[in-house]
């Protein structure tokens, strides 16, 4: 079942969502979301725009796995960033370029806030032993 997953600010973890309810079902430190999809609601990023009120107006939707092992390989893996501010919202960290999704992508949102995108190579990594 596809979920909806938004960092929540004042928890600083990843609320999952049921998309049919609107009810948050977990929270978690870190989120797998498979066949990820981008959602902003135009009408709440404008009232953030103009400083109204703070609103849940950008998530990811997808097929989520809470609290993935540490040494998830996603192959090559690139930084993800949200700016209401920007037309593109969902943008490269550190650019002003769209991050499109590909067939195949995941994201992986970590316990530090950080949203990773990337594709699972055939084999995992193992954690080294020292």
């Amino acid at each position: 079942m596809r979920m909806d997953i938004y960092r929540n600010i004042h928890k600083n973890l990843w609320s999952i969502r049921d998309p049919t309810t609107m009810e948050v079902i977990q929270d978690a430190e870190r989120v797998l979301v498979n066949h990820p999809q981008y959602v902003i609601d135009e009408r709440g990023r404008q009232q953030q725009i103009n400083g109204k009120w703070k609103t849940i107006h950008a998530w990811l939707t997808g097929f989520t796995h809470v609290d993935p092992p540490e040494y998830l390989d996603l192959g090559e893996k690139h930084q993800l960033w949200y700016d209401f501010n920007r037309p593109n919202g969902f943008i490269w960290f550190g650019t002003d370029l769209r991050a499109d999704l590909g067939p195949g992508d995941s994201i992986l949102m970590d316990e530090s806030g950080a949203v990773w995108i990337g594709q699972f190579v055939n084999k995992p990594v193992l954690p080294v032993i020292p």
